[in-house]
Order: C-alpha cells, then structure tokens, then sequence
C-alpha cells in the first residue's frame, strides 16, 4: 500500500482526472447516439460533436491510463510513478497548448453568435492544467523512490 502521502494524493488527482475524463467520453458517446437519433441540435454543436468523435478512443484511453497508474500509486509499484507522470505531461502539454489557443480567441467550442473564448473554457482547462500539474509535483517530492523507508538511523 501507500507509504508516502505524496503518491496518495498524486494517485487521488489521476483518479478523478480520470473519472471526468471517462464521463466526458461516455456523455459524447450518448450525445452522438441522441443526435444520430433524431435529437434536435445547432448545426454548429453538431460540428463540434462530429469532430470530438473520432478522437473517443484516444481520450478513453487516457482516461484508462489514469485510472491504472493510480491504483499503482496506491499499490506502491515501481512502474506507477513513470506512468503518471506520462499522463500528466500529456496533460499539461495540451492543456497549455489550448490555454494559448482560447488566449488568442480561437476557440473551437466558442458560440458561434460570439466568435470569441469562454470563460467557461479558460476555467475547465485551466483546472485540469493545474491539476495535471499538482500530479507532476506530488510524484516528483524528494524520497519518491524510496520504499517503506522511514529515515535511516542517526
């Protein structure tokens, strides 16, 4: 088990990126059966649902991976460590990339009666950004790959 709580709250962070990741996946996946359906959308919400699709096995992936490099944070195993830091790097990199793209005003899920960036979007990536982040710098505290060592003797 945990012997660090660095890991368990690293490992706490990859769950839940992971949990909102694999709902998002399965709500986009409900979206485009109700759509395909017969369900009355903006012709721009269903653009923007057309070009999401394809990219489900990617996202649901890394939502997957998440989930399995913290039950090895919790499980304290060597390999744990590289995975999550794996995932959260991808995270951040494009996190900070759509930072800089809904910073220029090219957002992809701006309204279209707007043509500009959210709030809403600058706030729901931003947080994963951040908590993607917190992950890097939970995994990377001093005494990471030390196992069930509490000190050595004086």
């Amino acid at each position: 088990m945990v012997t660090k709580p660095s890991r368990a709250i690293a490992a706490v962070l990859l769950a839940a990126g992971g949990f909102v990741v694999g709902v998002t996946v399965l709500a986009l996946a409900l979206a485009r059966i109700l759509v395909d359906g017969g369900l009355p959308v903006r012709p721009a919400d269903a653009a923007v649902l057309d070009d999401l699709i394809p990219m489900l096995p990617l996202i649901g992936a890394f939502a997957v991976v998440n989930v399995i490099a913290a039950v090895g944070l919790l499980l304290d195993r060597a390999w744990a460590a590289g995975l999550a830091v794996a995932a959260a790097l991808v995270a951040v990199a494009i996190g900070a990339t759509a930072l800089i793209l809904l910073a220029l005003g090219a957002d992809p899920l701006a309204p279209a009666s707007t043509g500009r960036s959210s709030a809403d979007g600058f706030g729901i990536v931003g947080l994963f950004t951040v908590l993607y982040l917190a992950v890097i710098v939970a995994v990377s505290t001093p005494g990471w790959s030390q196992r069930g060592s509490s000190g050595a003797a004086a």
